[in-house]
């Protein structure tokens, strides 16, 4: 059973202490999210093992809003999980970040594969490139030099934000 939310928390969903208690997960979180987490949840908290979430959380106001959850479990002498732990950290603005490098790394290598067609369409033809397409190359060295170092830091692109 649920025995406590901080005040942060219950301030964020615009609901008492005995309203969380009762309420269940269609009520605070993302319709897309639920699914996954009501058919994962019991399973990763039976398995007794720290586990991880990324769930859009509902604001009072009706807004959504990412977050970051880590359960952690507490268990007794004999090892079995007496009570779980749960932390969450607003991670909103990094999604948006992501999805907002994912659109620009979308619409860059859109900008390459039009340059590249160009060039075998035109050639090297260096008065109809710099009329016809006059940032794409610069635009392409610099998406190329930002993929090497993200694969060589072992970063990838970021996941897209559901609305």
């Amino acid at each position: 059973s649920r025995r406590y939310l901080n005040r942060a928390c219950l301030d964020y969903l615009g609901i008492t202490l005995e309203q969380w208690r009762d309420a269940g997960l269609q009520e605070v979180l993302h319709p897309h999210d639920v699914e996954i987490v009501a058919s994962n949840l019991p399973g990763e908290l039976q398995g007794g093992s720290p586990f991880e979430h990324e769930v859009r959380l509902r604001r009072m106001d009706g807004q959504y809003r990412w977050f970051h959850f880590r359960f952690n479990p507490m268990s007794d002498e004999e090892g079995r999980v007496t009570r779980w732990y749960l932390a969450g950290t607003d991670i909103d603005d990094r999604k948006l970040a992501e999805q907002r490098l994912q659109e620009e790394n979308v619409a860059l290598r859109e900008e390459i594969d039009k340059a590249s067609m160009f060039e075998e369409i035109v050639g090297t033809s260096a008065p109809l490139k710099k009329d016809a397409f006059p940032n794409i190359q610069g635009r392409a060295n610099r998406l190329r030099r930002s993929d090497h170092r993200r694969n060589r830091h072992g970063q990838g692109a970021g996941r897209p934000r559901d609305s």
